[in-house]
C-alpha cells in the first residue's frame, strides 16, 4: 500500500489535496479504532461488545462508499488528475480489504475462544 503511494510521489506527481488526506484520515481512524477496541477485547477475553465492532464495521463500509463517491466527483470536475485517483481508490479499496479481513479474524477469534470455554 505505501510503496505505491512512494512511488508516485517520488516520481515528482502531486501529493493528495487536503480533501483526500481528510477522507483517508477519517477512514485509517476507524480502522484503528475498531482494531484498538477488539485489542482490548482479547486482553480482557470479554467479548460482550463485539456487536459494536461490527456497526463500526458498516459504519467503515459506508464511510468507504461516501470517500469513494467524493473522489469520483473530484475526478469529473478535474480536480484529481488520472494517476492521483487511481492511487487514492487504490488506497481506499486496500484500507477497506483490511478492515474486512481484520473483520473476519476477529470473528474467527471470539469463536476460538468460545470454544474453549
Amino acid at each position: 500500500m505505501t510503496e505505491s503511494s512512494f512511488k508516485y510521489i517520488d516520481d515528482n506527481h502531486e501529493g493528495f489535496s487536503k480533501e483526500q488526506i481528510n477522507d483517508l484520515t477519517k477512514l485509517g481512524e476507524q480502522v484503528i479504532e475498531v482494531a484498538s477496541d477488539f485489542v482490548s477485547m482479547i486482553e480482557s477475553w470479554d467479548y460482550s461488545r463485539f456487536d459494536n465492532l461490527l456497526e463500526k464495521r458498516h459504519l467503515i463500509a459506508e464511510y468507504y462508499a461516501q470517500a469513494t463517491s467524493n473522489q469520483i466527483k473530484r475526478a469529473k470536475s478535474k480536480i484529481s488528475g488520472t494517476r492521483n485517483s487511481i492511487l487514492f481508490l487504490n488506497l481506499l479499496n486496500e484500507t477497506k480489504i483490511i478492515a474486512l479481513q481484520s473483520s473476519n479474524l476477529m470473528k474467527s477469534q471470539k469463536r476460538l475462544v468460545k470454544m474453549r470455554k
